[in-house]
C-alpha cells in the first residue's frame, strides 16, 4: 500500500507539472493588448503608439523678400541658411559652424530690424527662443465670471475680457490681484490698445467691443472715456492705426467702421459678409477682414477705404494676424494655419496645428502662438514656421496674447492661464 500512495503522488505531482506547462505557453499572463506578438483582439485595447515615433516632417514655407528687408539684407540672410544647411549636412565640420556664426554677424551689420536677426539666429540653431523654457503648467487667474475670450497687453499691463461683460486688468509685474472694469451689457468680444498722440504724456488707453455692438475708450485707472453704439450686431474684432489715430472695429453686421480717438465716425464700407476676423499692421495701414472662409485687404491709409485684393479660401477663417507687411498668418475652423504674402497668394500649404478651431494668433519677436478650442496653444518659429512647443490647457482657448516672454491664454473656464 505503501508503493501504491508513492505512485500516486508521483502521477499527480506530474500532471500538475504538465497542466503549468502548456498553460504558460499558451496563454501570457499578460492582458491580450499588451502582448508583444500576436494578432490584436476584437474588444481588446487598442496598441499604444510609440511615444518615440517620429513627428511628421514640417510642410516647408516658401521663402519670400520681406517687405521690412531690403535686397541686401536678404542676400545675407539668404548666406546664414545656405551656411547653416552646409552644418546640417556635416555636424563635426568647425569650418561651417564658423561661417554659420560669420554669416549671422553679417545679416546683423546689415541693420536688419532685431527681430528678423533673432529669427535668423534661431533657424541657425544659435539661440533658443524663450519658448523652451516656459512651464508645463500654467499660473491660473480667475475672477471672471464666464469664458475669456478677448485678450490685449500693454508693456506688463495685461486686460482679459470676457463672458461676464467685465475687464480685468492684471499687472503681471504685481501679485496678479487685477482690477475690476464693467463696459459692457454683454459678452466682451474684441480688445486693443492705442497711445494718444497728441497726448504723449497721457495713459494709453484701452478699446473694447461688445456683443452688445457698443464700443468703449477708457483708461487703465477705470474711467470710461467715450461709448458708442458703433454696430447694429455683435462687434468681432477692434484693431488701431496708429499714423491715422484711428480704431478699427468690424461686426457681424457687414460693415467696417474707422473712429476718432473720441468715437466719431471717420469712414466707415461695406464688407461682403459677416466678418469673423480682423487684422492690422500697424506700419503699412493694411487691414484684413474675414468674413467667413472670404478674406479681404484694404487700405488704411484712404479715407474710401478701398479694397485692394480679395481671395477666397476652402475653409471659413477664424483668426488673423500680420507677421509682416508681406506676410498674413490665416487660422481656420479646421484648426490649420496658413500664410498669405500681400496679394493673398499662399506661401505655404496649410500647417495642422490644431484639432479643433483655430480662435486667436499673436506674434512676438521670434515665435507665433496659436489658441484653438481643442484646449492647446501652439507655439511656432515666426520665421519658419515650423513647431517650437505644444501647450496644454484645463480647457477650450479662446484668446492668445504674448506678454514679455510669457504666453498668456483665455479659457472657457473663466480663467486666464499665464505660462
Amino acid at each position: 500500500s505503501s508503493s501504491s500512495s508513492s505512485s500516486s503522488s508521483f502521477l499527480l505531482l506530474l500532471l500538475l507539472l504538465l497542466l503549468r506547462f502548456f498553460s504558460s505557453s499558451h496563454h501570457s499572463c499578460d492582458p491580450p493588448w499588451q502582448q508583444a506578438d500576436g494578432p490584436a483582439i476584437l474588444g481588446s485595447a487598442p496598441r499604444a503608439r510609440r511615444l518615440n515615433a517620429p513627428p511628421p516632417p514640417p510642410v516647408p514655407r516658401v521663402l519670400t523678400l520681406d517687405d521690412d528687408l531690403d535686397e541686401p539684407q536678404h542676400e545675407a540672410l539668404a548666406v546664414v541658411l545656405a551656411a547653416r544647411a552646409r552644418l546640417e549636412s556635416d555636424p563635426e565640420n568647425v569650418a561651417h559652424a564658423v561661417a554659420v556664426e560669420e554669416a549671422l554677424a553679417a545679416f546683423a551689420a546689415s541693420k536688419a530690424p532685431a527681430d528678423r536677426v533673432q529669427s535668423a539666429a534661431m533657424r541657425a540653431g544659435l539661440v533658443q527662443t524663450w519658448a523652451d523654457s516656459l512651464p508645463t503648467r500654467p499660473l491660473l487667474l480667475d475672477g471672471h465670471k464666464g469664458l475669456v475670450c478677448a485678450l490685449a497687453h500693454h508693456k506688463e499691463t495685461l486686460v482679459s475680457g470676457g463672458g461676464d461683460s467685465m475687464l480685468q486688468v492684471h499687472d503681471l509685474l504685481g501679485e496678479f490681484k487685477p482690477q475690476m472694469l464693467v463696459h459692457h451689457g454683454r459678452c466682451v468680444n474684441a480688445l486693443a490698445f492705442v497711445e494718444p498722440a497728441d497726448h504723449p504724456d497721457a495713459d494709453v488707453l484701452c478699446v473694447s467691443g461688445g456683443a452688445d455692438g457698443h464700443l468703449a475708450l477708457a483708461d487703465l485707472g477705470g474711467l470710461e472715456l467715450h461709448r458708442e453704439l458703433a454696430h447694429k450686431d455683435a462687434i468681432k474684432a477692434v484693431g488701431v492705426l496708429p499714423q491715422r489715430q484711428a480704431v478699427v472695429s468690424v461686426s457681424r453686421d457687414r460693415r467696417l467702421a474707422l473712429w476718432d480717438l473720441t468715437l466719431n465716425l471717420l469712414a466707415d464700407t461695406t464688407l461682403p459678409g459677416p466678418a469673423t476676423a480682423l487684422a492690422v499692421h500697424s506700419d503699412s495701414q493694411l487691414i484684413a477682414v474675414a468674413c467667413e472662409a472670404r478674406l479681404v485687404l484694404i487700405d488704411g491709409n484712404q479715407p474710401a477705404l478701398p479694397i485692394v485684393t480679395d481671395t477666397e479660401l476652402e475653409t471659413p477663417i477664424s483668426a488673423l494676424v500680420f507677421e509682416s507687411a508681406g506676410c498674413l498668418l490665416v487660422g481656420d475652423a479646421n484648426g490649420s494655419l496658413i500664410s498669405l504674402d500681400a496679394a493673398l497668394q499662399p506661401l505655404s500649404e496649410p500647417e495642422a496645428l490644431h484639432a479643433r478651431r483655430i480662435t486667436s494668433l499673436a506674434v512676438d519677436a521670434g515665435v507665433v502662438a496659436s489658441s484653438s478650442t481643442d484646449g492647446s496653444v501652439a507655439l511656432l518659429d515666426r520665421a519658419t514656421l515650423q513647431p517650437l512647443r505644444h501647450l496644454i490647457t484645463p480647457s477650450a482657448c479662446y484668446a492668445v496674447d504674448i506678454v514679455d516672454g510669457h504666453v498668456a491664454v483665455g479659457m472657457a473656464n473663466k480663467c486666464v492661464a499665464i505660462f
